[in-house]
């Protein structure tokens, strides 16, 4: 598990004296809009203890899978005892830092397919009409608890959506039938021209 960029993400946080009830307590009274549902959240993202850091840092956080398994580790370790309000907002920090590492893993395998020689595309690049490509695409799948999408390395040709605006990949075999690009993709082009990498 590459955990480079989380911890970059981790070592960017001002580190917060004190115990953890005393943290989750802070992450409320930062919260400066009343009405928001996600009271503290961005200070959750945003702060560290020494404790939570280390908790962060540690494989065997990362190894489990749920987040009631995190909350129960967080507590075990601490042995602090929490108020229902403020092991709901323990539960929100665990949930904060998931999306945090899945941002983490996304940006960390764009970088890894970039650097195998691919160039990245946001599907509404009109001049690719027709190109053949290998590439990565988010493709639809299906699982037991509903549709999602996952990259999946498929070759195929391009073809412009006039109606979507957007280019669709329409896979090798197929003739008309195929994937629209959404949530971008990583193509190597198989017809020998090379795509123009864009500025950022």
């Amino acid at each position: 598990m590459n955990m480079e960029l989380l911890n970059e993400k981790i070592t960017a946080c001002p580190i917060l004296e004190g115990t953890l009830a005393a943290y989750l307590e802070a992450s409320f009274a930062a919260e400066t809009n009343p009405s928001t549902l996600c009271k503290g959240w961005k200070f959750l993202k945003e702060n560290l203890t020494p404790f939570l850091k280390e908790c962060l840092t540690a494989p065997e956080y990362w190894a489990l899978e749920y987040n009631a398994q995190k909350e129960a580790l967080i507590l075990s370790k601490t042995g602090e005892s929490l108020t229902e309000a403020l092991k709901s907002q323990l539960g929100a920090f665990v949930y904060c830092w998931n999306v945090i590492k899945r941002d983490c893993d996304k940006e960390q395998a764009r970088r890894g397919i970039i650097a195998l020689g691919f160039t990245e595309i946001n599907g509404t690049e009109q001049e690719l009409n027709g190109a053949l490509v290998v590439g990565y695409f988010n493709i639809p799948k299906m699982g037991i608890m509903g549709s999602f999408r996952a990259l999946e390395k498929t070759e195929g040709r391009l073809a412009w959506n006039g109606r979507l605006k957007a280019l669709m990949l329409v896979p090798r075999g197929r003739r008309t039938r195929g994937y629209l690009i959404q949530g971008g993709a990583f193509i190597v082009r198989l017809d020998g021209k090379k795509e123009e990498k864009k500025e950022d």
